[in-house]
């Protein structure tokens, strides 16, 4: 959903920052390029594909049967490019605020934050599941006869497998860049 892509890229570029706190403690701008790069290429490659399917195949779903009235995002031409600019914005300011959090030493305010943006995107999704999990259009949720999400069994496949390569890949690449923090810390002050 629209509502939780936002929080969640946020989190993403934050999680991204703590992981490599060793290294941009260091000061050293390739260690902040290199951070962003590999951020973006996990956005990229893990995170940007779904909502713009779930646009596009299940509209009233991907925006919680809120605002947009209209049954695709066809009605909306503008919709897709302004989503995925404020989707990558959300995800680089993630990664800013997280960047700046943990060169202050905030790595706790930090993690703070991530868990805030996964809160809400949580709370969101389960706290009006009368919204969030059924299908179909805007006029079909209105009038009461919108189909839940197990209706549709290859959305809900589709959900969960990309629920658990997302968090498989982000633990593996979390975990590497936290064993490059930990390489760069043990060589001391020469490798940093």
């Amino acid at each position: 959903m629209v509502q939780i892509d936002i929080p969640v890229a946020f989190a993403l570029g934050g999680l991204h920052a703590d992981a490599a706190r060793a290294q941009l403690a260091t000061g050293k701008s390739e260690h902040l390029w290199r951070t962003l790069a590999r951020d973006l290429l996990f956005f990229s490659f893990f995170a940007s594909w779904l909502p713009i399917q779930l646009l596009a195949r299940h509209f009233g779903f991907e925006t919680s049967h809120m605002w947009w009235h209209e049954d695709s995002v066809l009605a909306y031409p503008l919709y897709i490019p302004a989503f995925m600019t404020l989707y990558l914005a959300a995800n680089v300011a993630g990664l800013a605020a997280g960047v700046t959090l943990v060169r202050a030493g905030r790595v706790s305010l930090n993690r703070f934050v991530i868990a805030a943006c996964w809160l809400f995107a949580t709370g969101w999704v389960f706290l009006q599941k009368e919204r969030t999990l059924v299908l179909g259009t805007y006029r079909e949720w209105r009038a009461g006869v919108a189909p839940p999400l197990s209706s549709d069994p290859g959305l809900v496949r589709l959900l969960v497998i990309f629920g658990a390569v997302f968090t498989v890949a982000l633990v593996l690449a979390y975990r590497r860049i936290r064993r490059e923090g930990t390489a760069l810390e043990a060589a001391g002050p020469l490798g940093a």
